[in-house]
């Protein structure tokens, strides 16, 4: 595993750990995309990318910019007030950021296939995938994990408080932080929701994308994959019975070997991914 760090929105590091498979020949690359309260070394990611990349895959995993943590900090949100600075139009342009650096890079881009870029991404980064497939040709088919099937997770009453206050609060249950989310977040969603509705995105997608949900997920309903599913024709739907939202994973997360749940969705991703090679 190699790491880097190249600049994203507002100059922030990007913090990158590339996993590469042995081959004598260019391989796909997997982006790979946190979620809200994530990061790339959260729990079972890393051993998410080993394992992908075992089965012939590049695997690209990146924190966002604004995500609170920092290179000499991977593991702590040391840095609460780019946290709070986060929008979505930031990690949309931070994910750009990736791909241009991939693509500009001949040391890395010499082993890679460039006609077979796909993105995997759990949570709220699955919304950005979506973004990201229907923004920019290079990236030829996402997955998600347990993704959102929309960014507007507030009332019309939350937003007014919010706006009003500046500064909304979301509790951290693993660290007891108080994560500050600036007014900002919903400001950049209302003012660019021909970008950010995530049906209205579903619905001019053109390629073929993977939704993989779990059945018992408390935090993103599946009721949400469902309808995206039902929203364009070229979606797949795959169930995980059982799953929660972490898909047996956690942080610390202290095992040798993938959660079988994760294990189960790999599968499926790798799967999906080389059928569109």
């Amino acid at each position: 595993m190699s790491d880097y760090s190249i600049k994203g929105s507002s100059n922030r590091p990007i913090s990158l750990s590339l996993d590469f498979p042995a081959s004598e020949s260019k391989v796909p690359l997997v982006i790979f995309l946190h979620g809200f309260k994530g990061f790339k070394d959260w729990g079972h990611w890393p051993l998410l990318g080993k394992e992908l990349s075992h089965k012939g895959f590049a695997v690209l995993r990146m924190n966002f910019s604004h995500n609170g943590t920092t290179p000499e900090s991977p593991f702590d949100f040391v840095d609460l007030e780019s946290f709070g600075e986060n929008t979505f139009s930031k990690e949309s342009q931070d994910v750009k950021d990736v791909l241009n650096w991939v693509f500009s890079n001949p040391q890395i881009s010499k082993n890679i296939d460039l006609d077979n870029i796909f993105i995997v991404a759990h949570s709220r980064g699955g919304a950005i995938a979506m973004v990201t497939l229907n923004e920019d040709s290079r990236v030829k088919s996402i997955a998600t994990l347990s993704g959102v099937g929309t960014l507007a997770r507030f009332t019309e009453e939350e937003l007014a408080h919010w706006k009003k206050q500046g500064v909304v609060y979301a509790l951290n249950g693993r660290t007891n932080q108080q994560m500050p989310m600036n007014y900002s977040l919903a400001e950049d969603y209302l003012n660019n929701i021909h970008r950010f509705d995530i049906s209205s995105v579903i619905s001019q997608l053109k390629s073929p994308f993977l939704l993989v949900h779990a059945e018992k997920d408390e935090t993103v309903a599946l009721a949400e994959a469902e309808k995206m599913a039902l929203e364009n024709g070229n979606a797949r739907l795959e169930i995980i019975e059982n799953a929660n939202h972490s898909f047996g994973g956690g942080h610390p997360y202290t095992g040798t070997k993938l959660p079988l749940d994760t294990e189960k969705a790999v599968h499926l991703i790798s799967d999906f991914f080389k059928s569109l090679m």
